[in-house]
């Protein structure tokens, strides 16, 4: 097992380290062109800078809603939400609707 950060992660494959490292550099570069300090950043949204500091270096045990709370407070929400439906949208092509469970095979 690795550590990444505080949480101790089994395995994260490559291209979703990289990813989540490219976009925490993303999310450093939007919030610095807006001249806003870590500091700044992490007491508006009340988590800690190191908190902000791991998100921006991508580490994966920053959760979703930490991410969620950066992306709307540096005005990146609707580009969220709508990664999403798009998301929803590319699995509401098939003809079936989702199961309500989905149960492992035996």
């Amino acid at each position: 097992m690795t550590f990444y950060g505080y949480i101790k992660m089994r395995y994260i494959q490559p291209r979703v380290r990289t990813a989540l490292v490219e976009l925490g550099a993303d999310l450093s570069i939007a919030r610095r062109r807006r001249r806003i300090l870590q500091i700044d950043l992490a007491r508006a949204l009340q988590i800690s800078r190191k908190t902000l500091q791991r998100l921006e270096a991508g580490d994966p045990g920053v959760s979703l809603g930490v991410f969620a709370s950066v992306c709307a407070a540096l005005g990146h929400i609707n580009e969220l939400r709508e990664f999403v439906y798009r998301l929803e949208r590319d699995t509401a092509l098939l003809s079936d609707p989702p199961p309500e469970r989905i149960r492992r095979r035996t």
